[in-house]
């Protein structure tokens, strides 16, 4: 019962601790909005993260009334839009597939792009619902971590790093959505009717008049003339051709005006002027042209009887009905003036074979009849549309009706060919040639090129100054390709880079490793094919290649590091390749050290574009990885095409360190023997003996170079404090405290060895991985009893309290260690060797004794040699009726901790140094409102080693 009051003493002390440390605010992360906002996607930018979430899902499933992007509903509409004859064409080209297709992957893309957003905004929502509850734990003293129970909850770890894309990978990522967009997304037009879209007319025809009319215009009963009199008379008449064809004027007489040209009335009316009125000159105009009644009947969109300005033609008065339906002919409008009846064919106007139209006539009747047989012209024309055949002709020329599209896009190298609707009714396809090829009614002639492929190119991709295609008759070699290196960048990669090209046989992908470097020397030569592409590795890409998301994906390629298409390839190739594939770059990974937070480090990792836009090249790359380690400057993975001098290999790397042992160079060279299998065969090399020219090293080996050996420690120690000379100390292997205090100078007068703290990173890493298994030790006990439903609320509570306080204790690392310089002389066991990262604090002689817990007066008490722990308490006040007087314990400046006999059979009294602290602990037994003894007891029943490491937190 009594050690079930000291557990359940240091449980209290540590939630007394949590409860009373000011809580950390955590923030939702500005960057989750910033990236939405970046996106520029509309109705997403709420501050609310459900409200937008609920939007976006609304927009997945098409419930949204203001964003509704059904298919059906589309494609109803785009037949709707069509006519009969033109649904009839396009879909026997295909059109509405290809168009269903194209918006499902169109309807795809976008929901990709709704469920990054929706994990965005999920991830969101989490972070402020911790927020809340992690401020209402604090407020009710309830345990936060208990967020960690909650369906969900383990999924938000790390994950917001993995999900935040770096800035290079955000720039990048929306280039491609709008190259994606606009490549493959980009609507197509169908095939349309020819001539109908150029007649869009209004529903209203002016008719008004500008401009001067010509002598030619012939006047009829309504026509309004001015008349205009200077000299001797000076007057201005408007005067009417009247219903006898008069033009009547005032003291001259009539005129006869209707039926006459314009000019020949004039002349008439000046002769009769000069005659009758002497010293007068007169001047006649138009005024405004009479209005004619015209009939436009037929396929029109509003046939009807229209009063049209005298002046208007069959195109003007086409207008006014609302055009030409598409069921209506363009090539057949009948035109009758009453004296004869004729026919008009539009195509003529709107291929600028006729300039004008006829004019209207009072009581002109234009008829359009339905529409006569048709062709289509599609593929690579000018104006690819369906056109009527002219009257009288049933099988026109294919080069006729190919004018009539404008001609081919294409100067050479083009087919036509022919879809015809057999007589069974199904469709056949037929190659013309010739002038004297003739077309039927209802055929498509297509115009495509004889061969879609592209001859004689390739292709300068990476690290090269003007990436794209070049002529291969221009250059021929890869040597002339690369220009004498005058093509490439100065980061560019010479060793390796990969050739991509088109199998002959299978025009399968194959990729090729090319040393570049051998390249130009002249050493060896590539001649270049159709479709070659050349990819040339930077310095970022070769560094990329030994990082940790790469070492992290080989040794465990089923989990996801990073959001990056390469990795994701690279993962797949390492489940379905054999171990000796990718054995370099997997040994690597434990041949170099590994930082501590690699995985975070792989979480927040941007891949170059150049394994991006190819992710089969980081695996094929991989492949020819050479490992080199050691003492050069920039150890790592580098790849080579082939076998590569040891000198060249080194140089690769930087070449060797200034510590580098050139008698002890250690090789790991990968042998491989066609039918036989791969060998290792280890060698060491002496440079000082042995050209490095003369090793060969084959892609796939392994280089170490040994170091020289060097007392030099590679890190520092740190001393403050009561020391001569404080600062930073530089060590050599196996160094003593003794000797470093001496290179201090010593201790200073004042100084209190007994106090000195001394920390060590060692101690300190393993502290805290102590104090985290046994965390994890915890709550699987907790979710253990949990589930079995045998622990209340508040005993659940104040264990998870007590199991994050473990795995987020700030750890210092103290080893109790004797400073005392005569001490460390006369003991070599006290007198320890050091170690980088190593700290010694040595304190001022202290002058009082701390005194906490469950007292009337904590606080601090002046020393004085020879009280006891007694006398200290006195002074205290004396203990609380709530102290355990069996658990007082005394906490001594060196760090040492021991515990206090206060029975009255105890006779031998403890010594209390200056700087001690005293600890009179809780007695938590009468507490009853917690009820945690009895509900929890059976949990850290089996944990006696864990609470015991609690101790160490409160050092």
């Amino acid at each position: 019962m009594r050690l079930s009051a000291w557990v359940w003493g240091m449980v209290f002390v540590l939630l007394a601790a949590a409860i009373a440390a000011p809580a950390v605010a955590q923030q939702i992360p500005p960057e989750l909005m910033e990236k939405l906002r970046e996106r520029g996607q509309s109705g997403l930018d709420s501050q609310d993260p459900a409200q937008a979430l609920e939007e976006s899902r609304l927009k997945r499933t098409g419930d949204d009334p203001y964003q509704t992007d059904l298919l059906n509903q589309l494609l109803d509409q785009e037949r709707a839009a069509l006519s009969t004859l033109e649904v009839i064409y396009n879909a026997r080209l295909g059109f509405f597939e290809e168009e269903a297709r194209r918006r499902r992957r169109e309807r795809e893309y976008q929901l990709e792009d709704l469920d990054r957003r929706e994990r965005l905004l999920e991830q969101q929502m989490q972070r402020q619902q911790m927020l809340s509850q992690q401020q209402a734990l604090s407020q009710s003293g309830s345990d936060r971590s208990r967020l960690s129970a909650t369906p969900g909850a383990g999924t938000l770890t790390g994950s917001p790093e993995r999900l935040r894309p770096q800035k290079r990978n955000r720039e990048r990522e929306q280039q491609l959505e709008t190259e994606q967009v606009l490549a493959e997304f980009a609507e197509p037009e169908p095939l349309r009717q020819y001539g109908y879209d150029m007649l869009d007319y209004p529903k209203q025809f002016p008719g008004g008049l500008s401009g001067r009319l010509p002598d030619t215009y012939r006047l009829g009963i309504g026509d309004e003339l001015v008349v205009t009199l200077y000299g001797n008379e000076n007057s201005t008449l408007t005067l009417q051709v009247d219903r006898e064809g008069r033009l009547v004027l005032p003291d001259l007489g009539p005129v006869s005006a209707a039926g006459r040209e314009l000019g020949v009335v004039r002349s008439e009316v000046v002769q009769l002027v000069s005659e009758k009125l002497v010293g007068t000159e007169v001047l006649l105009s138009v005024g405004a042209p009479r209005l004619v009644s015209t009939y436009v009947l037929g396929d029109v969109t509003r046939p009807g009887q229209y009063e049209l300005s005298s002046f208007a033609d069959i195109l003007d008065a086409l207008s006014v009905a609302g055009g030409v339906k598409k069921t209506g002919s363009l090539r057949r409008i009948i035109v009758d003036d009453g004296t004869r009846r004729r026919s008009f064919d539009l195509y003529d106007i709107l291929a600028g074979r006729q300039t004008d139209s006829l004019r209207l006539t009072d009581g002109m009747r234009i008829i359009v009849p339905p529409i006569g047989p048709t062709v289509a012209v599609a593929g690579a024309v000018v104006r690819p549309a369906i056109y009527e055949l002219a009257p009288g002709t049933a099988t026109p020329a294919a080069e006729r009706m190919l004018a009539m599209a404008g001609g081919s896009v294409l100067a050479r190298g083009s087919r036509m060919l022919v879809k015809r609707v057999s007589p069974a009714g199904g469709e056949t396809v037929r190659y013309l040639s010739g002038a004297e090829a003739r077309l039927q009614p209802s055929d498509i002639l297509l115009l495509q090129l004889r061969s879609q492929a592209t001859m004689g190119q390739f292709e300068l991709a990476g690290a090269v100054y003007s990436p794209g295609i070049r002529s291969i008759d221009e250059y021929g070699f890869l040597s002339k390709a690369l220009e004498g290196g005058q093509a490439l960048k100065p980061d560019a990669y010479l060793p390796f880079a990969l050739l991509k090209r088109k199998d002959p046989e299978t025009l399968a992908t194959v990729m090729r490793a090319v040393n570049l470097a051998a390249v130009l020397k002249g050493e060896t030569d590539v001649r270049l094919r159709s479709w070659d592409e050349l990819v040339v590795l930077n310095e970022t890409a070769v560094d990329f290649m030994g990082s940790e998301p790469v070492k992290l994906t080989i040794d465990r390629p089923r989990e996801p590091f990073g959001d990056c298409v390469s990795l994701d390839v690279l993962g797949k190739r390492v489940l379905e390749s054999n171990p000796e594939r990718f054995a370099t770059i997997f040994l690597s990974a434990f041949t170099f050290p590994r930082p501590l937070d690699a995985e975070q480090q792989a979480k927040n990792v941007t891949c170059p574009d150049l394994f991006e836009d190819r992710p089969d090249l980081l695996a094929f790359a991989l492949e020819y990885a050479t490992a080199i380690s050691g003492a050069v400057r920039q150890p790592g993975i580098y790849p080579f095409a082939y076998e590569t001098s040891l000198a060249g290999t080194i140089a690769v790397a930087g070449g060797l360190s200034l510590n580098a042992n050139r008698k002890l160079v250690e090789l790991s060279l990968y042998d491989r023997k066609a039918g036989e299998g791969i060998t290792v065969d280890r060698d060491k090399v002496d440079l000082t003996e042995t050209d490095p020219e003369s090793v060969a090293v084959s892609p796939g080996s392994s280089v170490r170079v040994t170091s020289l050996r060097s007392d030099q420690e590679p890190g520092t120690v740190l001393l403050t404090g009561e020391f001569e000379r404080p600062g930073v100390y530089t060590i050599k292997r196996g160094e003593t405290l003794l000797e470093l205090i001496g290179r201090a100078g010593g201790l200073t007068s004042r100084a209190y060895p007994y106090g000195a703290v001394f920390t060590r990173e060692s101690v300190r890493d393993q502290r805290r991985e102590s104090l985290k298994r046994t965390a994890r030790e915890m709550d699987t006990a907790l979710t253990l009893a949990a589930i079995k439903g045998n622990v209340d609320g508040e005993a659940l509570t104040a264990a998870r309290r007590l199991s994050n306080t473990l795995s987020s204790a700030d750890i210092t690392g103290r080893m109790v260690v004797d400073a005392e310089p005569e001490v460390l002389a006369r003991d070599p066991i006290a007198n320890i060797s050091l170690e980088p990262g190593d700290t010694l604090h040595m304190p001022r002689r202290p002058t009082t004794v701390q005194v906490a817990g469950d007292v009337l007066n904590p606080g601090s008490f002046r020393f004085r040699d020879g009280k006891s722990v007694r006398d200290y308490l006195k002074e205290a006040g004396g203990l609380q009726s709530t102290a355990e007087k069996g658990r007082i314990f005394v906490v001594k400046a060196n760090g040492e901790a021991t515990p206090v006999s206060m029975s009255i059979w105890s006779f031998r009294e403890q010594t209390i140094p200056p700087g001690t602290t005293i600890v009179v602990p809780m007695d938590v037994t009468p507490i009853q409102y917690l009820e945690i003894a009895g509900t929890i007891a059976d949990i850290f029943g089996n944990l006696a080693l864990s609470v015991a490491s609690v101790a160490s937190v409160t050092n």
